[in-house]
């Protein structure tokens, strides 16, 4: 703080010279602002609020959820096995019975699923799936509460995968 100001003495404002745009932009704002009457004021206030929301949400990305078909590898349809096994006894259950087979894609189905931004690895799982289609491979689901991954993808899921329902095929 300057010796005057201390002494409490004011001083003109001091003149802009070489002012960029911005500073220049803001000063002209300022003495517009001052001319104009309340109405005007507002509607320039609401035309800057839905500029400025234009511009911080035009890089965003519409989120598109997907369906388990949209990510799966391999034809659900065409899948014609499949081994679920229980992450916390490690038991395991085969699903060979067309209706079974069918039921256990029908439930996964019912989800809907989104790229997951935490793609860093897991430790555990409630139960994997390995799925298999004319007697290869074809994939390995493995399964959380609100998540599930598929081909080194994680995925959230919309809505709770149906954990229960995976349960009851231990129980026949």
């Amino acid at each position: 703080m300057a010796a005057a100001e201390r002494q409490g003495r004011s001083f003109p404002a001091p003149q802009l010279v070489g002012t960029t745009g911005a500073v220049s932009a803001s000063v002209m704002c300022d003495s517009t602002l001052r001319e104009m009457g309340g109405a005007e004021v507002r509607l320039m206030a609401a035309v800057l609020c839905v500029a400025v929301s234009l511009a911080a949400f035009s890089g965003c990305q519409v989120l598109r959820l997907l369906g388990m078909d949209d990510v799966f590898p391999e034809e659900l349809d065409a899948v014609d096995r499949i081994i679920i096994r229980d992450g916390g006894t490690g038991e395991a259950v085969q699903l060979v019975q067309p209706q079974e087979v069918a039921g256990f894609i029908t439930l996964l189905r019912q989800v809907r699923l989104e790229n997951s931004p935490d793609q860093g690895s897991r430790a555990g799982y409630a139960f994997y799936a390995d799925f298999y289609t004319a007697g290869r491979h074809a994939a390995r689901l493995t399964m959380w509460e609100r998540r599930v991954a598929l081909a080194d993808e994680y995925y959230d899921l919309d809505s709770s995968l149906d954990l229960e329902r995976v349960a009851d095929y231990f129980r026949r």
